[in-house]
């Protein structure tokens, strides 16, 4: 292993990747695509900034470089330059947190990940923590905000996949992570068939009734179909009426425009008739 002498406090090593491991709580999404442009862009100009290791047992934990360590592998490069770090379990969750704060954008699944990872190194509860300006990461997020992240960490994944993608809202999200793995499944594939999202509204409502243990299929589909206030008056059509000219397993949206182009075949043959 070479090691480059940065300056008297900071070393550069290249270390094997083999005896690199993740940091086994690292908070963030990796996308594939973004490594993938990643290994292209090292391929072409070389790897231009080190990870970060610290020493555990005969191997190393990596605390920064997560995305860069998954591009040298597909590029087939056996080593890969760190800064090797001195930190005690604290100080590496805190050094995990801040080299990571500043980026662009951190999705909600990310800060909550974060703030349990803070919470796993603090002494306090969350209700209990008073500095909020040095506990948060966010400028806007406020202790309210925080309680909410912390709880969304038990949707299901296609669920938390929507609230990332922005689909559903922070306060929805908490609402429902209070329903049960399986309950939540349901939603989610009512969600997909109906092509809608809860608003918060009907997810206090889904949370209510699940709690008075009278959450079904049938229930969360009422609630979901409601008018949402931004909706206009729609036209329905009873399904039972339409189910032996319709395919099965198509959506709701994928139904209306499979009858729209019934339709417009329809009124071409009578105007050719």
């Amino acid at each position: 292993m070479y090691n480059k002498l940065v300056n008297e406090k900071r070393i550069i090593a290249n270390i094997p990747i083999e005896e690199i491991d993740p940091y086994e709580d690292y908070p963030f999404i990796i996308d594939e695509r973004e490594i993938f442009n990643m290994a292209l862009s090292i391929k072409k100009n070389g790897l231009l900034a080190p990870g970060a290791v610290r020493k555990k047992g005969d191997r190393y934990e990596l605390l920064s470089g997560h995305k860069r360590l998954k591009a040298c592998e597909i590029c087939k490069i056996e080593s890969f330059p760190c800064e090797v770090l001195n930190l005690s379990d604290k100080e590496a969750a805190n050094y995990v947190i801040e080299s990571n704060r500043q980026r662009c954008k951190l999705l909600p699944s990310e800060r909550a990940r974060l703030y349990r990872l803070k919470i796993g190194q603090s002494e306090n509860e969350p209700d209990e923590i008073e500095n909020i300006e040095h506990f948060r990461i966010l400028p806007d997020d406020t202790k309210k905000i925080i309680t909410r992240l912390l709880h969304i960490d038990y949707l299901i994944k296609e669920l938390l996949d929507r609230v990332d993608s922005g689909e559903i809202g922070i306060y929805s999200a908490y609402e429902l992570s209070f329903i049960s793995p399986n309950i939540q499944k349901t939603i989610s594939e009512v969600m997909i068939f109906e092509e809608t999202i809860p608003t918060y509204a009907q997810a206090k409502r889904l949370r209510s009734i699940y709690e008075s243990g009278e959450l079904n299929e049938d229930t969360i589909r009422t609630i979901i179909r409601e008018l949402k206030p931004n909706q206009k008056e729609q036209f329905t059509i009873n399904k039972e009426k339409i189910r032996d000219l319709v395919p099965e397993g198509k959506g709701r949206r994928a139904t209306t425009e499979y009858i729209l182009e019934a339709l417009r075949l329809y009124k071409v043959f009578k105007d050719y008739r």
